[in-house]
């Protein structure tokens, strides 16, 4: 699973001062003081939207409040592209994506900032909506081309298309930019895996794990690319630390690691385990897809569990 990463942008140098935690504007022009104000509101929904999202998601109570002040400082000055930007931001956070690119889309028309069409590439990307994804993507790296969120992006977007070799291509550029960007190490090594670069995923994974020892896909991940390289011990190994690392959003991960650790007994002739772990996982909600049988040389548990246990 890939992830398409948020980020709200436009950091604008005013000329302000702090009085009582407030911005307040040097100048008697009501114009300018409007300006201002509108900057001020926009901060205070910025707050409130960064300090409660959580794995691109926000709730909906601190959403709307969030919106609330971007709409105030829309009334303040009706071009103010950052507030337009973070009522498209609150609006993906909810899964009101129609909404998300209509705003994305005004702030690209008032202001055409290199994370503007980033976002609006976010959005396409949810939608499954590649080309538009890929353009827009395309756009912010010609106004920013250091900007490793966006080449993250278009790492994930070519994911979905099936696109590992080009995606290992952007994974590369976020990470020659950004060397602890921890996500895109991580989807590298994914794609390393799904080609049959084990030994290259095994260092990236390496990598991400001594950056970040509590991350449960990298250790199943890990695990996964040890089992193919037939390393079966060493794969059981990361598997139970898999599980034993905090969840995060990434419970699910559990489920498929219950299932790898059933091949990975198969493997070693413990027939009775794997039987229990593959039962485990189809308990838990495991959903096996035929396509699956191709792209990560692994079968159907249900059908395992009728030819090989009682």
């Amino acid at each position: 699973m890939r992830y398409f990463l948020t980020i709200l942008f436009f950091v604008l140098a005013l000329k302000v001062h702090a009085q009582s935690g407030d911005f307040r504007p040097i100048t008697d022009n009501p114009t300018e003081i409007k300006l201002y104000e509108a900057e001020a509101l926009w901060r205070k929904g910025d707050s409130v939207y960064f300090t409660n999202l959580r794995y691109n998601h926000i709730p909906e109570k601190q959403a709307k409040l969030s919106a609330e002040y971007f709409k105030k400082a829309l009334k303040k000055n009706p071009n103010h592209s950052p507030s337009m930007n973070g009522l498209g931001l609150t609006c993906f956070s909810t899964q009101k994506y129609e909404e998300a690119k209509l705003y994305f889309s005004k702030a690209i028309e008032v202001d055409s900032h290199s994370m503007a069409y980033n976002n609006r590439g976010m959005v396409y990307s949810t939608l499954k909506q590649y080309p538009l994804a890929l353009a827009d993507y395309n756009e912010s790296i010609k106004r920013d081309s250091l900007n490793s969120l966006t080449y993250y992006n278009l790492g994930c977007t070519y994911d979905a298309l099936g696109k590992y070799e080009s995606a290992i291509l952007y994974y590369n550029k976020a990470l020659a930019i950004h060397p602890e960007y921890l996500a895109a190490l991580n989807n590298r090594a994914g794609d390393r895996l799904l080609l049959g670069h084990y030994k290259e995923a095994l260092a990236d994974l390496n990598g991400s794990i001594a950056k970040d020892s509590f991350n449960k896909s990298s250790f199943n991940s890990r695990g996964l690319v040890q089992y193919y390289l037939g390393n079966y011990e060493a794969a059981l190994m990361d598997f139970q630390k898999a599980l034993t690392c905090p969840a995060y959003d990434n419970s699910y991960v559990d489920v498929f690691t219950y299932n790898n650790m059933g091949n990975c007994y198969f493997a070693l002739s413990q027939n009775n385990k794997a039987c229990e772990w593959w039962k485990k996982a189809i308990e838990n909600g495991y959903r096996y897809e035929p396509q699956w049988k191709e792209i990560y040389k692994i079968d159907d548990p249900n059908v395992l569990l009728l030819k090989h246990c009682r």
